[in-house]
C-alpha cells in the first residue's frame, strides 16, 4: 500500500480498471516495454447543435465531432485538419456529442478508443471535409 504510513489517507482505496492493466501486460509483450498509452493530440467540439450542423452541410445521416485544432508536433497534423468532421474512428460510429456505444444502453467518449491502441498502432479516420 503506496500510503500506508501515511494518516492523512487512512482509509483511501485505489482501484485500478482491469482494461489498464492488461493494456500494461499486453504493451509490455508486444514491445518488451510499457511503451504508454497513446493520445489523439486534437481539440473537438461535439455537433448538436443544428445550425452549426447546416453551416456544415451536413446530412441528417451524418455524424461525428468536429476538429478545431491538432497538435502540430502530432502525427495527426499530417492527417486532420482544422474543420474536419470525424464521422468514424476504426470503423466505430461517432455520435455528434463525441461519444460511441459501448455495451448495450451504454455509451463512452470516443477517447475511449484511443485507450484501446498502443503507440505506433494504425489508426483510421472516416471524415468529411469541407
Amino acid at each position: 500500500m503506496s500510503f500506508q504510513g501515511y494518516n492523512q489517507a487512512q482509509l483511501i482505496g485505489y482501484i485500478i480498471p482491469v482494461s489498464v492493466i492488461k493494456h500494461l501486460l499486453d504493451d509490455i509483450e508486444l514491445h518488451n516495454k510499457y511503451t504508454g498509452f497513446p493520445r489523439m493530440a486534437f481539440r473537438y467540439q461535439s455537433m448538436e447543435n443544428s445550425s452549426y450542423r447546416e453551416y456544415l452541410k451536413l446530412n441528417h445521416d451524418q455524424h461525428g465531432i468536429l476538429v478545431t485544432s491538432v497538435e502540430p508536433a502530432c502525427v495527426l497534423s499530417k492527417v486532420l485538419q482544422e474543420d474536419d468532421v470525424i464521422m468514424e474512428i476504426d470503423g466505430v460510429p461517432i455520435a455528434d456529442d463525441g461519444t460511441v456505444h459501448f455495451r448495450r444502453g451504454e455509451r463512452l467518449s470516443f477517447r475511449y478508443l484511443e485507450k484501446l491502441k498502443f503507440v505506433d498502432d494504425t489508426v483510421t479516420f472516416t471524415i468529411i471535409r469541407q
